[in-house]
């Protein structure tokens, strides 16, 4: 990979720099200086597709970043070292403890919001810098601790997913939700949006995270729709999916409860894109028989299309899948570290490599877009792409269909 993609605000790094107190001792004359830098991935589990390109991501942006550290004559380089989290809470923790071990103080990740919770209280007692490329819980929204995460909250992809069931005319809804703190925060975040409204939200079934036979799960929903089809037309009920990759499944199997096939189905953004349901017949077809799965995530900008057009095509060169848009804001980060190692790194303290960091993704134009984080280190910005399955040939697909505005509270449909 030679190509550099990323054209970002170097002036502004280079003056900030220069007038960086510690510069003597990360512009060293003599010798190159490793800074080590963590990545805990699911490259098993639930999240492993995405594990997958966010690896390929990474090192594309090391690369890139290690090469513009060359050119402008700055003896410092960054070392990527990963750590599979097999999309386990418990073992993001241990593999966040042997990063510690080996010197890391900045890591990016982990996946979910279950491991960020897992490993929160062991990054603020360590300094260490945590920032996350799709963990999006809005009870983990703190202010001045150590996890920064590069995605909205939930709140907002709530709120998306509101506007779009409103357009849909849909007033029901009944919902499975993957038991961690993503998925109940996902629930309560949309429930608090759409009830005020005069939305109608039967109980949830909750399923647990290890879940994989979920035919106990979809006779509880098939009932609770059973339930809202006594008092609601079809076309005004929908259901919910909040799941992760598992979603592959959960639909293959709906096939067979009546009720649940008369209604129209909605996904979340850690199903957005799955490139494993497409090939996944009577899953896919479910859900192209049920509205699609229209399901929001962080949208592309077109004015950065320079930088995130050829990041996807040089990931599915490498990896052979496509990317998602949590592997393209992992690069991001990346990029935000070798930006802020510029003017500060762990041996400056957490505080100051933080105040760094804040200020550099403050002023930061990637493959994402502006990346500029409000008081709690979340991501301020950023509209929400609602993408659904369709067959545009004899095979199935993502489509992007609409597009949410969180500035404006507008939805537009393509």
């Amino acid at each position: 990979m030679k190509k550099m993609y990323i054209v970002a605000c170097w002036s502004v790094v280079l003056l900030l720099a220069g007038a960086c107190k510690k510069s003597e001792t990360i512009f060293n004359p003599v010798a190159i200086r490793e800074i080590p830098v963590g990545a805990l991935l699911p490259q098993t589990g639930a999240g492993q597709l995405s594990g997958t390109t966010t690896e390929a991501a990474l090192r594309i942006a090391t690369d890139d970043a290690n090469r513009y550290y060359q050119t402008i004559g700055v003896n410092v380089r960054i070392r990527l070292l990963v750590e599979d989290t097999q999309t386990d809470p418990a073992m993001a923790l241990e593999k966040l403890k042997t990063l510690y071990n080996k010197g890391v103080r900045l890591v990016i990740g982990p996946y979910s919001s279950a491991e960020a919770a897992a490993c929160k209280s062991f990054i603020d007692e360590k300094g260490i810098l945590m920032v996350s490329q799709s963990s999006e819980s809005t009870s983990l929204a703190i202010a001045g601790d150590n996890l920064f995460r590069l995605v909205p909250t939930v709140a907002k992809q709530a709120e998306a997913m509101v506007k779009l069931m409103g357009s849909d005319t849909i007033t029901a809804v009944a919902s499975l939700v993957r038991n961690d703190v993503w998925g109940i925060d996902l629930l309560q975040s949309f429930s608090s949006a759409f009830i005020p409204g005069g939305g109608i939200i039967a109980e949830p079934v909750i399923y647990e995270p290890e879940t994989t036979d979920f035919s106990s799960a979809l006779n509880l929903l098939n009932d609770r729709v059973t339930s809202l089809l006594a008092s609601f037309p079809e076309r005004r009920i929908g259901i919910y999916l909040i799941s992760f990759s598992e979603g592959e499944t959960i639909l293959s199997e709906a096939i067979t409860h009546a009720s649940l096939d008369r209604v129209r189905w909605y996904g979340s953004s850690s199903f957005a894109q799955n490139q494993s349901v497409l090939i996944n017949e009577p899953g896919a077809q479910f859900a192209l028989d049920h509205n699609g799965l229209p399901s929001p995530v962080l949208g592309l900008e077109e004015a950065a299309k320079n930088t995130w057009d050829p990041l996807i095509k040089a990931i599915r060169e490498e990896t052979g899948e496509e990317a998602d848009i949590f592997s393209l804001v992992a690069y991001d980060i990346l990029w935000l570290a070798a930006q802020t190692f510029l003017v500060s790194d762990y041996t400056s303290g957490i505080d100051h490599m933080k105040e760094a960091f804040f200020l550099q993704a403050d002023h930061y134009y990637g493959a994402t877009g502006r990346t500029s984080l409000d008081s709690n280190g979340d991501r301020a910005f950023g509209n929400f792409d609602f993408w659904a399955i369709r067959k545009p040939t004899q095979n199935f697909d993502w489509k992007r269909i609409a597009v949410y505005n969180t500035a404006s509270g507008i939805l537009i449909r393509f």
